[in-house]
């Protein structure tokens, strides 16, 4: 049985969480309803939702009960998919986590077309990355032979001897980190 004290009031009332893409940045906000005894917020970023990083601490509105709106804007943070997590401090120094958010740069980010395609995709990059690694596999697993000619921000990728399909391509930076994945079929 779960009992709930009646007096127990929570520091805030958070009305929303989220986080959401800018061209190359991410933009995470959040509401409250109210405020009781809170100091501040601490947002933090991680790239495996594992390993955290305190990258803005935001003062509260200690103790208020009116509507705030918090956002902040954390430039270019360089990969396929950032997670945040919400910490809110109290005065007497306790602490609340109020969820975590992910923000995906992969549609915004890369561009495959046309697909499908009989000879050759061209893959657009909205920021040119010095040496991406292309690699494209058939249904069953196996890497397929490409060709790749890189002109600033679009690469034109072409399958060698493949058969009508679907193939599954991805792209890794120059340390192996995934940046995109998508499918492409072959006519």
């Amino acid at each position: 049985m779960v009992s709930c004290d009646p007096n127990l009031v929570l520091p805030i009332e958070l009305i929303n969480f989220k986080g959401e893409t800018f061209q190359l940045d991410a933009i995470v906000s959040w509401t409250t309803a109210s405020e009781l005894n809170n100091d501040y917020f601490i947002l933090q970023r991680s790239f495996d939702a594992r390993n955290w990083e305190n990258i803005e601490i935001i003062p509260g509105y200690g103790n208020s009960a009116e509507i705030h709106h918090y956002k902040i804007i954390d430039e270019k943070p360089g990969k396929a998919v950032v997670y945040y997590q919400l910490q809110q401090y109290d005065f007497d120094g306790s602490i609340q986590n109020q969820g975590i958010v992910a923000v995906s740069f992969q549609e915004e980010s890369w561009i495959i077309y046309p697909n499908p395609s009989s000879e050759k995709w061209n893959l657009s990059m909205l920021e040119s990355n010095s040496s991406p690694q292309i690699e494209v596999y058939d249904l069953q697993g196996n890497k397929m032979a490409i060709r790749t000619n890189k002109n600033q921000n679009l690469i034109e990728i072409s399958l060698v001897n493949h058969v009508p399909g679907i193939y599954f391509l991805s792209v890794f930076d120059k340390n192996g980190t995934r940046l995109y994945d998508s499918k492409i079929l072959a006519q």
